[in-house]
């Protein structure tokens, strides 16, 4: 089944990478309403395929479907309305932010990485005075916009740090292209000067990046991933309880050895007083004898 879907993915994939490059070369809102929908759509046929191996990751799937559904509104909406599509990207960005939570938990190097990238982020919007923003609204939109993106990148990084896996690489790829690409629409949008590299950039990096965090679902952990972990567990829990009854065997032979020892101490400190007390006896005895004898000698001497 996973080989269809590997299919699948790779059609799809390479639909949005021809409809990416026909809407850089003809332009059109149409055709790319059409290519923003096709990565929703791998999302959509991997989110399937995650919900039927059973994925332990459900919660994570369904967000980024989700994000990617508001991106693709984003997408369409910001050649009509650029502060509307831009704070629709912005709630994308959120859920996938929520969706990397859920694969992995919210923790001290997730907050730190975040929050470099961040401040990074804002002080390149609020420093850069060559950005003409038109207005302190717009400004605020941007600089809003740049915290979200730079949070939901952080902790896809610093999922990959603390657990390496192909889902992961494929979700710090995506999230950082897409950071890029946004930071060059920033510049071909807000820069008095056009440079039509910008705008090329912004594009080429900006489809696949939505692939490749439509295809993270793909490799979800199911439950026939986790029987080799619980396996591995199983074999270690067994390994640390055999360990445990051979240093029980050997605390066991020590106090049997401790107690024969003190048995044979016992019966030499018996033995030993007895003996002595023999030796004793015998000497009274024959001081006894000895004086009894010069009694006699004496008795007859007198006589």
């Amino acid at each position: 089944m996973k080989k269809t879907f590997y299919i699948v993915d790779a059609l799809l994939i390479l639909a949005v990478l021809i409809g990416d490059a026909c809407y850089m070369a003809f332009g059109g809102l149409l055709l790319k309403s059409l290519t923003s929908a096709l990565f929703v759509t791998l999302g959509a046929v991997n989110l399937v395929y995650a919900l039927k191996t059973k994925t332990k990751e459900r919660m994570f799937a369904i967000f980024m479907l989700v994000g990617l559904f508001f991106s693709m509104l984003g997408d369409i909406l910001l050649n009509i309305e650029f502060m509307i599509g831009a704070a629709l990207f912005a709630v994308g960005h959120i859920f996938y932010f929520v969706a990397y939570c859920f694969a992995q938990k919210y923790k001290l190097l997730d907050f730190v990485i975040c929050g470099l990238l961040a401040i990074v982020s804002t002080l390149i919007v609020t420093c850069v005075k060559a950005f003409d923003f038109g207005s302190n609204m717009m400004e605020a939109v941007v600089v809003i916009y740049a915290f979200v993106i730079s949070t939901m990148l952080g902790k896809a990084t610093a999922n990959l740090i603390r657990e390496r896996n192909l889902k992961n690489i494929l979700l710090v790829i995506g999230s950082g292209l897409f950071f890029f690409s946004d930071l060059m629409l920033l510049l071909d949008v807000f820069l008095p000067t056009n440079n039509i590299v910008f705008d090329i950039l912004c594009l080429v990096t900006y489809y696949p990046a939505q692939c490749l965090l439509a295809s993270a679902l793909l490799f979800t952990k199911t439950k026939e991933d986790a029987k080799p972990e619980v396996a591995e567990t199983t074999e270690v829990v067994e390994t640390e309880t055999e360990a445990i009854a051979t240093e029980d065997e050997k605390v066991e032979d020590k106090v049997e050895v401790n107690e024969e020892k003190l048995e044979e101490a016992k019966v030499e400190t018996e033995t030993k007083p007895k003996t002595s007390t023999r030796k004793t006896s015998t000497r009274k005895t024959a001081t006894k004898k000895t004086t009894a004898a010069k009694k006699t000698t004496s008795t007859k001497t007198i006589k």
